[in-house]
């Protein structure tokens, strides 16, 4: 006889019925390195960071945001000069975590942090202004990812 029959569309056991929660925090276990920011000195002003390859895939396709920690360094900061790094979803917009590294002493990393909220493909964008060409030094991870 059949008892409790269940018809599943999917192409494995348990497919369809699991929906993760809407808005779930994951706290990486070890902090996710960005490759390209990794004691990196930037060229350009503004970039798209892809989260999911600066992570080797540790950061998911679409993510809602990303809890970013980092360290940066501008060695001419105290020479003068306007110098800011910023992140944020879209460029040119609100941005979501800003450092100001105006006056600080060279050679004295200052860390920065918080959440960063991400396009629809989990991207999201930096932008920078320095004292001089090849000044700012950054180091930057991510510790968590909020999900869609």
């Amino acid at each position: 006889y059949w008892s409790q029959p269940m018809l599943v569309l999917g192409s494995a056991i348990g497919a369809g019925n699991y929906s993760r929660p809407m808005g779930e925090i994951v706290w990486f276990e070890e902090a996710a390195t960005l490759n390209s920011y990794n004691a990196a000195d930037f060229s350009t002003s503004t970039a798209t960071i892809n989260s999911e390859a600066e992570s080797n895939g540790k950061i998911p396709k679409g993510a809602k945001a990303v809890k970013l920690v980092g360290y940066a360094d501008d060695s001419n900061s105290t020479g003068g000069g306007y110098c800011q790094l910023d992140f944020g979803p879209k460029t040119g917009e609100v941005v979501d975590v800003r450092l100001n590294l105006d006056e600080s002493p060279d050679g004295l990393w200052r860390d920065y942090g918080g959440w960063v909220r991400c396009d629809s493909d989990g991207d999201f964008y930096r932008s920078f202004n320095a004292t001089g060409t090849n000044t700012l030094t950054t180091k930057a991870y991510v510790v968590g990812v909020e999900l869609r």
